[in-house]
């Protein structure tokens, strides 16, 4: 039976409409689309940075960042720190996933990955940031982010991750095959994180996508059983 990596249901989050991923608060205080997504894949990327230097498992980091882009669904990112309010998610992301992290060394951690620039053009004052009273400091921080955080999404915390249904459906796959196919699918999953598509489709079609498109990369008809299609066997419709 496949592990089950994560939490267990949505809870209240809600799935958007394009037209409300369109509208959110940054669109709506007039930072330009493109800028909105590149400031995503920034913050994306220093989640997924972060949380692999302080070995959190990738379902967590999915968390925080599915997290992270609920919170600037409702609250724009002109007026938010982003790199605060996402180190502010994985910390909380490791906790809700039962992989917890120490609250100082995620702050130790994050504080090094925002100073790297500065600290190769300025040797002189390298490690600013890491003193005992900045980190004092950035703990409080820290912790009003993450109570913002916890109240933008209504404290809903019990959240699913794709990658559950990723291995419920590898018993599927033909076996000569299934490596293959679930590696492609975990790293498409991983590459949709810096999109919004965990805010428009639930987690089991994001996951049955996945498939789908590992099989059509390797040119293989979608797995069947007992007269079940594909579609039956991820228990999502075909539309």
């Amino acid at each position: 039976m496949a592990q089950q990596l994560g939490g267990i249901g949505h809870a209240g989050l809600p799935l958007y409409t394009k037209q409300q991923v369109a509208e959110s608060a940054s669109i709506k205080e007039g930072l330009e689309p493109h800028r909105e997504a590149q400031w995503r894949r920034q913050y994306t990327h220093f989640i997924i940075d972060l949380g692999q230097t302080l070995g959190v498992p990738q379902w967590a980091i999915y968390t925080a960042v599915f997290i992270c882009h609920h919170y600037f669904i409702k609250r724009s990112m002109q007026k938010n720190d982003r790199y605060l309010v996402a180190t502010a998610c994985l910390y909380l992301a490791s906790k809700v996933q039962e992989t917890p992290k120490y609250l100082r060394e995620v702050i130790r951690q994050a504080e090094a990955k925002k100073w790297s620039k500065w600290d190769r053009e300025h040797p002189a004052e390298r490690g600013r940031w890491d003193t005992i009273q900045y980190q004092e400091e950035m703990r409080d921080q820290v912790l009003v982010a993450e109570r913002a955080v916890l109240y933008t999404i209504s404290f809903q915390l019990r959240i699913k991750v794709p990658y559950n249904d990723l291995l419920m459906l590898q018993q599927y796959i033909p076996e000569q095959h299934r490596h293959d196919i679930v590696n492609i699918a975990w790293n498409l999953v991983n590459d949709s994180l810096q999109t919004t598509l965990s805010l428009l489709w639930p987690p089991e079609k994001l996951a049955a996508t996945a498939i789908f498109l590992a099989h059509e990369m390797h040119g293989l008809p979608l797995p069947a059983k007992d007269g079940k299609g594909f579609c039956q066997l991820a228990s999502i419709t075909d539309e």
